[in-house]
């Protein structure tokens, strides 16, 4: 992509892990930068659908690479300020390399 001056960070979840008494040990959240993407914030429509059901979202993202489930936890730094959101819809293109998330 030529024009992707934001990062995409996706959350990986803790492994379940015991102490030696047999107490599951809670993990903090990982996050792992994903790539390169442009986040643009929704200010004229503001749903979509899926599966014959309507969605608001907040933000569209567009990025290069493979697809990302519905239901990822998401991050996108954009510069100083910080989205946070859940995948409501993904899609990949046929053609390009460009995936698609809107959150």
């Amino acid at each position: 992509m030529i024009f992707a001056p934001h990062k995409l960070l996706i959350s990986v979840a803790p492994k379940d892990v015991v102490d030696e008494n047999g107490d599951p040990i809670s993990e903090p959240e990982k996050w792992v930068e994903y790539g390169h993407c442009r986040c643009d914030d929704n200010s004229v429509m503001k749903q979509v659908s899926m599966n014959g059901k309507w969605f608001d979202y907040r933000y569209h993202v567009v990025y290069e690479g493979a697809k990302i489930l519905a239901g990822t936890k998401v991050k996108i730094e954009r510069g100083e300020e910080l989205v946070e959101g859940v995948v409501l819809k993904s899609a990949k293109c046929n053609y390009f390399k460009n995936s698609e998330l809107w959150i």
